[in-house]
């Protein structure tokens, strides 16, 4: 979720003309294929522990404001996919790796009301399955 901190993080290292070994190396990594590995895993898929992020911030010399910024930018699409509305489904697992999917009416609203209606439809049809 944290794109536009990856984003920044990527434009200073290739502003600044640092490869990814080279970074690697700046950063302290004594495998410096290991190293390289996760900065290009943080940035692409943005997987990297705190402790590895503010190392990158601090050795490209980034800006406070910039992180800021970012920060509040990830937070903000954060909350915009919070907002987005999912799908109710049951799941039933029949056996293991069979799984049969269910879906929840739309007209079925709130937690209770819904948690009753998926225990209605997995009873029905888990007493489908032992009397056929």
């Amino acid at each position: 979720m944290n794109k536009h901190l990856r984003n920044l993080i990527h434009q200073h290292r290739e502003s600044k003309g640092i490869k990814v070994g080279k970074m690697s190396e700046m950063l302290g990594y004594r495998n410096i294929s290991k190293g390289s590995n996760k900065i290009l895993r943080f940035e692409r898929e943005g997987l990297a522990s705190n402790e590895h992020i503010q190392k990158l911030i601090d050795v490209l010399g980034v800006e406070l404001l910039e992180v800021q910024r970012a920060l509040q930018e990830d937070y903000q699409d954060w909350q915009a996919w919070l907002d987005e509305p999912v799908e109710k489904e049951l799941i039933l697992k029949h056996k293991s790796a069979v799984y049969q999917r269910v879906e929840i009416l739309g007209e079925i609203e709130g937690s209770e009301e819904t948690t009753k209606y998926a225990s209605e439809i997995a009873k029905k049809i888990i007493l489908k399955l032992v009397w056929h």
